[in-house]
């Protein structure tokens, strides 16, 4: 590994992509329910690992891996900045390490943080509740749309993807380490819970007999279901089964698309703005 002389901050240099902590690395990326018992996310990436450093502080970094060509080019001035210190990694190993095609030299193991429910409850601004939404790139969208909206939090239930895993983390942008984040093993539970805290559960359907831009959603749980299976059992604890409305000939958006509509009129309401009258 070729070196140009000491690091500094760097603890270790890590050589073979056969390394047990790269492979540790790997299995975390692929694995959810290692991830979940390990307590651990892997953020790839300068602005990744930059939101968990800035939203959870440097103690929630367990471990910040960089590339050898990262620490010693155009990242040289960021691993000087950075304020937890480092393992360099060859470009072998670093490969291997990440989920992406075209790595961009950082890599961190971040302790998630594990809000109670309650805690989402009575907390200022709607919450997203997802229901079975498998594509992670979806999860993603939509707690970055809760995050953009000023949500109080989200609560995904059994069969979403992973909100920690890597490809939901890239399309959250980092909100999930700002968004306190539930995951409920049992959905229906969750919300009657919410309902009993005086919060008002709101089910987007495209059959839906309400128009979401006519509800008070400021302190609604706004819940969505996967765009293939739509909504499950715990739509029954819905206050209210509402739809979008959509110009004429279509019939539906993406799911993240959808959460980002809701959740901004509930932004909108909180900022004291009538209900839609037309």
């Amino acid at each position: 590994m070729r070196m140009t002389g000491p690091v500094k901050g760097a603890r270790s240099c890590i050589t073979s992509p056969r390394n047990p902590e790269v492979l540790r690395v790997v299995r975390l990326g692929r694995d959810a329910a290692l991830r979940r018992r390990e307590g651990l996310a892997v953020a790839e990436g300068p602005r990744l690992v930059e939101e968990a450093l800035a939203r959870l502080g440097p103690q929630s970094v367990e471990r910040l891996y960089v590339s050898e060509a990262f620490a010693e080019g155009d990242g040289a001035a960021w691993v000087r900045r950075c304020p937890v210190p480092w393992v360099i990694v060859s470009a072998e190993a670093f490969r291997r390490m990440a989920d992406t095609r075209t790595p961009q030299g950082v890599l961190a193991l971040v302790r998630r943080p594990v809000p109670a429910p309650a805690a989402l409850w009575g907390a200022p601004g709607a919450v997203l509740a997802l229901d079975a939404v498998q594509d992670p790139g979806n999860v993603g969208a939509a707690l970055r749309a809760a995050a953009a909206f000023g949500a109080a939090g989200a609560v995904l239930g059994p069969g979403c993807a992973d909100p920690w895993g890597p490809k939901a983390l890239r399309g959250a942008m980092g909100a999930a380490f700002s968004l306190p984040l539930v995951e409920a093993a049992d959905l229906a539970a969750a919300l009657e819970e919410a309902r009993r805290a005086g919060r008002l559960v709101v089910a987007l359907d495209a059959r839906g007999s309400e128009r979401v831009d006519r509800l008070p959603l400021d302190r609604a749980v706004l819940l969505l279901g996967s765009e293939g299976r739509g909504l499950g059992e715990a739509a029954a604890a819905a206050d209210a089964v509402a739809r979008i409305p959509f110009a004429e000939g279509m019939e539906s958006l993406n799911v993240a698309a959808a959460a980002a509509v809701a959740l901004y009129e509930a932004a909108r309401r909180a900022r004291g703005e009538d209900v839609a009258r037309a």
